[in-house]
């Protein structure tokens, strides 16, 4: 008993060691779904109104929509914990975790590809810092939607592309190949198999057509890209010609071949008269346009020439246009499904396929689609 007595102070001590090295009051972090982009500005800002501009951009709206949450404040309001007071606008921060800050704030307007290089930056950032890449977690996303869309629909997608913007038929090996908006092109099987994939460039690839020897890209800004199927080497045409005009908001969406000429869809997103076609010779050493064509098929995204007839999707219609080019006219509209169209190619076994922005390839029979 005295023994007992003696050691008895002791057990106090050994209940506050165990407390204090309780876990229970670290708290787990909460990785958020996406990065929170932090926008400060203020009224009458010249350079804050460009740099919205520029997230309205197609690439920056993509990654925006995607993998950012946008918040706006206004300079003077009060900033997350931690954060120190920009010296003007607009200062852009990104945010992780409780308000982490995962890269040096975004200062002043940026260009097109300025404002992609800090986007991109921060998502290696919180791949890096968190070890989650939010890119492959909604490519992961969207493959399961499409699943469950293809069982509840039954969808014919045979492909998941990132970003496809354009898709040909090459018939001398009975494949297909597929342009995307990050300047990558995917060769595949007319099954969907992908055969093989490269990256050409920073290139915003908005059509292809497939030759014998060649693949031509049409790229937004207003150039042609010529590409050895064998070598991969490239050779980039600015195209110039007869007044018609390339800009942002209308920029080249599609290109088809007839005989010797290519043509080109300007994308008008508003106004019918807006929307053209650029018929160009392409040579050694130019691309020239010969012609424009006023076709007035709003947000034209992909053409081809099939059967002596052209064939225009548009995304915002949901539409395929079926196209007279000798009476310059449409013949037949088509009602398509619910899907970003971007492309369109036949091949020379009854089937149609579609390039959709939203991440895939989908096939149905020229009957399926009404065409025959």
């Amino acid at each position: 008993m005295p023994i007992f007595r003696k050691y008895l102070y002791l057990i106090p001590l050994i209940f506050l060691l165990v407390a204090c090295s309780s876990p229970s009051e670290t708290k787990k972090i909460k990785i958020p779904d996406k990065i929170t982009f932090l926008f400060v500005t203020q009224p009458s800002c010249p350079s804050c109104d460009e740099l919205e501009e520029t997230m309205k951009l197609p690439q920056p709206t993509k990654l925006l929509r995607d993998y950012f949450e946008i918040k706006k404040i206004y300079l003077g309001e009060k900033l997350p914990d931690g954060l120190s007071q920009p010296n003007g606008t607009p200062t852009v921060y990104f945010l992780g975790a409780n308000n982490e800050l995962l890269l040096e704030p975004m200062i002043g307007e940026k260009t097109e590809q300025g404002l992609i290089d800090f986007l991109e930056d921060a998502l290696l950032e919180f791949k890096n810092t968190y070890k989650v890449d939010l890119v492959k977690k909604m490519q992961k996303r969207e493959e399961e939607k499409k699943k469950e869309n293809n069982k509840t629909n039954n969808t014919p997608h045979i492909a998941s592309i990132p970003e496809a913007s354009g898709i040909s038929f090459c018939q001398n090996s009975n494949s297909l190949v597929v342009a995307n908006d990050e300047g990558t092109f995917y060769e595949l099987s007319l099954s969907g198999d992908i055969i093989s994939k490269y990256k050409l460039g920073k290139y915003d690839l908005e059509g292809v057509v497939c030759e014998e020897k060649n693949f031509i890209f049409a790229i937004e800004g207003g150039s042609l890209l010529k590409v050895n199927r064998q070598t991969l080497q490239s050779k980039k045409f600015k195209v110039t010609g007869i007044d018609f005009k390339i800009s942002k908001k209308h920029g080249i969406e599609g290109i088809t071949k007839i005989d010797d000429l290519y043509y080109l869809s300007i994308q008008g997103k508003k106004k019918k008269k807006e929307a053209k076609l650029l018929v160009l010779k392409l040579g050694k050493n130019y691309a020239k346009v010969q012609k424009v064509i006023e076709h007035g098929i709003i947000d034209s995204a992909g053409l081809q020439y099939h059967d002596n007839k052209l064939y225009v999707v548009s995304d915002k219609k949901d539409k395929l246009y079926v196209y007279d080019l000798k009476h310059q006219k449409v013949i037949k509209k088509i009602k398509l499904p619910k899907f970003a169209q971007e492309g369109i190619t036949f091949d020379e076994e009854g089937f149609v396929y579609f390039a959709d922005d939203d991440g895939a390839v989908f096939k149905y029979t020229q009957k399926e689609m009404h065409l025959k």
